[in-house]
């Protein structure tokens, strides 16, 4: 059986611009995938956790969802993010819109600034690069400081390739209190 804990800080996130990406840092070429718009500013990331009880391997804990926290207000609604020309009313039960990943990963960062974070952020991640020092690792995946920029990286790992959805968050006023990422596909317990 699984347990849920309390969400844990995986740092924070600068979006300058007011519009959120959230897409794969590995793989495209252009503009993010998903974008959201939120009010310029800097925000906590935290990951939602589960403590499961595998029958074979023993308690672990798994982190479920990335969450980006805008505002502390309660959501009075949930919705999908979606990207250029989607629209739901095309998706069949059991089908999701979202960003995709053939590397396992997504991120949260500033979509003005999109290209050049994920610039730093592969030049970051070679070896012996100087620009290393501006990655932390985070439960969740890893953070990189955007310094000069003005502007933040959160990536996250997920549950493996394909295609994962973007919530978010809403309050009763409509604006955006949070943005969600699952991260896990299946959490199997009796495996």
């Amino acid at each position: 059986m699984g347990t849920v804990l309390d969400p844990v800080p995986c740092g924070s996130l600068r979006v300058p611009s007011g519009v959120l990406a959230v897409d794969c840092p590995q793989s495209g070429d252009g503009a993010p995938g998903i974008t959201v718009a939120v009010p310029p500013g800097t925000y906590p990331v935290r990951a939602a956790l589960v403590e499961v009880a595998h029958r074979r391997y023993g308690s672990h804990e798994e982190v479920v969802a990335v969450r980006l926290q805008i505002c502390d207000v309660p959501v009075a609604v949930w919705e999908m993010a979606l990207g250029p020309g989607q629209d739901t009313l095309g998706l069949r039960a059991g089908e999701a819109f979202g960003f995709g990943t053939d590397g396992a990963a997504g991120a949260f960062g500033d979509a003005g600034l999109w290209q050049d974070l994920r610039g730093r952020l592969e030049r970051a991640n070679r070896q012996g690069s100087p620009e290393a020092d501006k990655l932390t690792a985070s439960l969740a995946g890893v953070h990189l400081d955007g310094g000069s920029l003005g502007a933040d990286l959160a990536v996250f790992y997920n549950g493996g390739d394909g295609v994962h959805p973007v919530w978010v968050g809403r309050s009763a006023s409509g604006d955006v209190v949070c943005v969600d990422v699952p991260t896990a596909f299946d959490l199997n317990l009796d495996a």
